[in-house]
């Protein structure tokens, strides 16, 4: 199976504990994943950081490119817009509103 080539997505699970990645095709065949503790004591923007290098890693350790990311994050909030917003990780009250956060997310 060629999964190299293929178009490939994200999933990034924020947890309170550890951030789990997995990098997979369109059919679910995985390509790569990892984990890291969550830190989540630390606050959001480190946690964000660090997932991205994760990412960055795992594409380079197997030749991999990325076309799209899906993000899932603890609490209850509204989509699109996080109104609403209810984490379940003390200081996460507002993950996307940091330049910093935003930053290293899109990048």
């Amino acid at each position: 199976m060629e999964i190299a080539g293929s178009s490939l997505f994200a999933g990034v699970d924020f947890g309170g504990t550890k951030v789990a990645a997995v990098i997979a095709d369109a059919g679910g065949n995985l390509a790569a994943e990892g984990v890291i503790p969550t830190l989540s004591q630390d606050g959001p923007v480190q946690a964000v950081e660090r997932t991205c290098r994760l990412l960055d890693d795992l594409c380079r350790e197997h030749s991999l490119k990325i076309l799209a990311i899906g993000i899932g994050l603890p609490g209850v909030g509204r989509s699109r817009t996080l109104s609403g917003w209810r984490p379940s990780i003390s200081g996460w009250e507002s993950p996307t509103r940091s330049p910093s956060a935003r930053y290293a997310m899109w990048s």
